[in-house]
């Protein structure tokens, strides 16, 4: 998934996705006169306005919109974000979070706040929200309230990345012109991996499509990538550019494969490491005996054949099965 700017030829776009999430996701929560006053008070003169006005973004996949979201900076508000509904399930609205924080960050926000639909309020405190004293219900046009729930919270920069209480990295902004896409070119994915003497040789197509990379201008300069086996996942092939490093970039495309790994119902990570014990320690990792690995990760390539067998395993804890479900 990328994230661009939003432009006013956007704007059709916009109000198709907009209009798709109020009445197939949050009806169920809202009665057919509230959906129908909501739908009928966005008109494309708003959506322009938060074009221009908001640092206002579009999340694609292969040229496709997914999603759309704004940050009011001058005011630290985060004002939208809907995903189309086709594209529910994945963990793509986590990772658009994600990105409208950082942003909101690199334009020093340190509190955000939001008005929560009924419907997205658990999405949000699951991300680190927390709900405010007072009312974030809207009236709209017509005079019909739209409940909302006012939360906030408050973003932390952090030049040495550390998990925080539920887990997930506390990261700061990304350098500029630095953005983070999903499932990049396995050319440049081989690329960087040969630069760094690492293994690609069993790279196969539905490998590469868990990989994800920090790219500026078009150019990768850090990649990560996940293999999926139900509860257990492997971290694999985290790897900047030697002049991009001490930016962040690795702790941020860890964070955003957790978030991926997460959305797909992993509750153990692990990963093997020659010579970045100390690193992945600070994200939360642990160092654990080989022999305790599972069944499906010492089948992996990378354990069983390219990784040597002085390779540090680590595992991080990343959800407990038992009581937090995968994330929809």
């Amino acid at each position: 998934m990328k994230f661009r700017r939003a432009v006013t030829s956007d704007v059709p776009v916009v109000r198709r996705i907009h209009r798709a999430a109020i009445r197939e996701v949050c009806s169920s929560d809202y009665s057919i006169e509230v959906i129908d006053a909501w739908l009928a008070s966005n008109r494309d003169e708003r959506y322009l306005t938060a074009i221009r006005e908001q640092s206002f973004w579009i999340a694609e996949d292969r040229g496709q919109p997914l999603g759309f979201g704004g940050v009011d900076i001058p005011n630290c508000l985060l004002e939208s974000l809907f995903l189309d509904p086709a594209a529910r399930g994945r963990g793509l609205a986590g990772r658009f979070l994600v990105h409208l924080e950082q942003v909101a960050l690199a334009a020093g926000v340190r509190k955000l706040r939001l008005k929560s639909s009924i419907t997205a309020r658990g999405f949000y405190a699951k991300h680190g929200y927390r709900t405010e004293q007072g009312d974030g219900s809207i009236r709209l046009e017509s005079g019909v309230i739209l409940t909302g729930i006012p939360m906030v919270k408050t973003l932390q920069p952090d030049p040495c990345p550390r998990p925080s209480d539920d887990g997930e990295l506390c990261l700061g902004p990304l350098p500029v012109g630095m953005t983070i896409v999903d499932r990049p070119a396995g050319a440049d994915v081989r690329r960087l991996l040969e630069e760094a003497d690492l293994p690609t040789s069993d790279l196969t197509p539905e490998k590469l499509g868990n990989f994800f990379a920090c790219e500026r201008v078009g150019r990768l300069e850090a990649i990560a990538g996940l293999e999926l086996y139900g509860a257990d996942g492997l971290l694999r092939s985290v790897v900047v550019s030697p002049q991009c490093r001490s930016q962040g970039l690795g702790a941020a495309l860890v964070a955003h494969a957790e978030g991926a790994a997460r959305a797909g119902g992993v509750a153990r990570l692990f990963l093997l490491t020659n010579t970045a014990e100390r690193f992945f320690s600070r994200l939360g990792y642990e160092r654990v005996a080989r022999a305790a690995a599972p069944p499906a990760i010492r089948n992996t390539s990378e354990f069983s054949a390219l990784c040597p067998t002085s390779a540090v395993l680590m595992v991080k804890q990343l959800r407990d099965p038992a009581r937090d479900p995968p994330a929809t």
